[in-house]
């Protein structure tokens, strides 16, 4: 199961988080769908939780979403 996020970035596009619930991983996606050249990195839920997001910066009520979706997911395994 993924869950995902889309929020508007400060050079006027859009960047993305996916969470992957089945391998405990982020998807960070700069300029997700663009052809030109984009960094993806990819942050265990575990490091996210006790350090933050470390490649891109969600607004914090896209972080409060982030963070409750992969507490509750951290939780039940």
């Amino acid at each position: 199961m993924e869950k995902q996020w889309l929020w508007a970035n400060s050079s006027g596009g859009t960047s993305a988080a996916i969470a992957d619930f089945e391998d405990g991983t982020i998807l960070w996606l700069d300029e997700p769908g663009c052809a030109c050249s984009t960094h993806n990195n990819v942050q265990k839920f575990t490091d996210f939780l006790t350090k933050g997001a470390w490649y891109l910066s969600p607004p914090e009520d896209v972080l409060a979403e982030i963070r409750e979706a992969l507490q509750v997911a951290v939780l039940s395994d």
